[in-house]
C-alpha cells in the first residue's frame, strides 16, 4: 500500500486481479468468495479514517466484495443526454445487487463533468435534482481543464492546482460526504429489482454467473475489456508516490 500522497494510500491493482473471478482464478473455490475485501478492511480499518473502493463496471466476484464491505454507493452520473434515466438504472442495480447479498445500501448521487454554461446541463443537473433529491450532492463536479491535465502528469488536482475551481468542486464534494449521513434511497426500494436485474445484466453463456457465499446466483455482465482496460492504464502510467509503503497485513486469495 503506497502513500501517494500526505495522507493518501493507494492499494493498486493490475489486470491480474480479473482472473481471480475465472473458474480457475482461486476466488470461486473459497467459502467466503464475496467476503475477502470486507474481512481484510476491518483488519486495517484503525488505520484509516475512510476507504473508497473503485469497481470494475462488471457485476462480479470482485463487485460482490465491494458490495459486502461498502457502506454507502457513490453514484458518478454525467449531466448530458440520457443521464437521468443512466441514473435511476444505476441506482436499481445497486438496490437488486444490495438485495442479493441481504443488505440495504446507502446510495449518493454525484453529477459530474457538469458543463457551467449549457442549458442542457443545466436542466438535466436540475431534473436529476429534483428526482434524487436527498441523495444528490449540492455541488457538482464540473467540467476543469486543469482536471485533464492533472490525469496527465499524473497527479491528483489537489497536488496539480491547489485551490483552483476544480479542487474547490472536490474539495466540496469530501465535505458533504463526511459532514452529511446517506441514506438507502427510496428510488432503490421503489423498483421491481428483478426487472431491473433483467434489463441491465447479460450473461456471457449458459452457466455464466456469480454465486455468492450465501447461496445467490446472479449472472454476470459480460465481458471484462474496459475493467482490463483502465488497470492495465494504471499500471503502465503509474503514480507519484512518496516511496514509502504501509506496514499492514497482507491481503491474500
Amino acid at each position: 500500500m503506497w502513500e501517494v500522497a500526505r495522507g493518501l494510500r493507494l492499494a493498486p491493482c493490475t489486470v491480474a486481479l480479473a482472473g481471480l473471478e475465472s473458474a480457475r482464478g482461486g476466488l470461486v473455490s473459497l467459502p467466503d468468495r464475496d467476503r475477502r475485501l470486507l474481512r481484510y478492511l476491518e483488519r486495517v480499518a484503525p488505520h484509516f479514517d475512510r476507504c473508497v473502493i473503485d469497481c470494475p463496471p462488471t457485476i462480479g466476484y470482485l463487485t460482490f466484495n465491494a458490495l459486502r464491505a461498502a457502506d454507502e454507493a457513490l453514484v458518478p452520473v454525467e449531466t448530458g443526454f440520457f443521464a437521468l434515466r443512466g441514473a435511476e438504472r444505476q441506482v436499481a442495480t445497486i438496490g437488486a445487487l444490495a438485495d442479493q447479498v441481504g443488505r440495504k445500501l446507502a446510495v449518493r448521487i454525484v453529477p459530474t463533468l457538469h458543463r457551467d454554461g449549457s442549458q442542457l446541463s443545466h436542466d438535466i443537473l436540475g431534473a436529476i435534482g429534483r428526482k434524487f433529491t436527498a441523495h444528490i450532492a449540492p455541488t457538482p463536479i464540473r467540467e476543469h481543464e486543469v482536471l485533464r491535465e492533472a490525469v496527465s502528469y499524473g497527479q491528483s488536482v489537489v497536488a496539480f492546482a491547489p485551490g483552483s475551481p476544480a479542487h474547490d468542486d472536490f474539495r466540496a464534494l469530501a465535505e458533504w460526504i463526511v459532514d452529511t449521513q446517506a441514506t438507502v434511497s427510496a428510488e432503490s426500494q421503489a423498483v421491481d429489482h428483478g426487472a431491473a436485474a433483467a434489463a441491465v445484466y447479460v450473461a456471457d453463456g449458459p452457466g455464466d454467473s456469480v454465486m455468492t457465499s450465501d447461496g445467490h446466483t446472479l449472472p454476470r455482465l459480460a465481458g471484462h475489456g474496459r475493467a482490463a482496460e483502465l488497470a492495465q492504464r494504471m499500471r503502465i502510467s503509474g503514480a507519484p508516490t512518496s516511496g514509502h509503503e504501509q506496514d499492514l497485513p497482507e491481503a491474500s486469495v
